[in-house]
């Protein structure tokens, strides 16, 4: 399924970015050295970050579906629509829980 496989390279992109993120701004020492050495480029780098990786989170939140529903959202409602996994207690109870988490955060209104 080629699906996969494109769904494969945006949670890369979005573990990649979460790593880089954790690596670079997680504790004090490392935003010293970073701003030290230049607080402009990094703070900017850093906002990049942050948008890269919600946008991917608000991505992979997205509808099955769109407009009409030949365009299809490579997202986890429309894997769990196309795999048939609406019936699983487990899956759709994960689901929203990640749905509430993000959509506590008010970035995004999620349906």
């Amino acid at each position: 399924m080629k699906e996969c496989e494109k769904f494969e390279y945006l949670l890369f992109d979005l573990s990649n970015d979460l790593t880089i993120y954790r690596q670079l701004f997680s504790n004090e020492e490392s935003i010293a050295t970073l701003n030290s050495f230049n607080s402009l480029i990094f703070g900017n780098y850093q906002k990049c970050l942050v948008n890269s990786i919600f946008s991917n989170i608000a991505r992979l939140l997205d509808p099955p579906a769109t407009g009409s529903s030949t365009n299809s959202n490579l997202s986890l409602p429309y894997l769990v629509e196309r795999l048939s996994l609406g019936e699983n207690a487990k899956v759709i109870s994960e689901l929203e829980k990640i749905k509430s988490i993000f959509s506590s955060s008010g970035l995004k209104k999620i349906s």
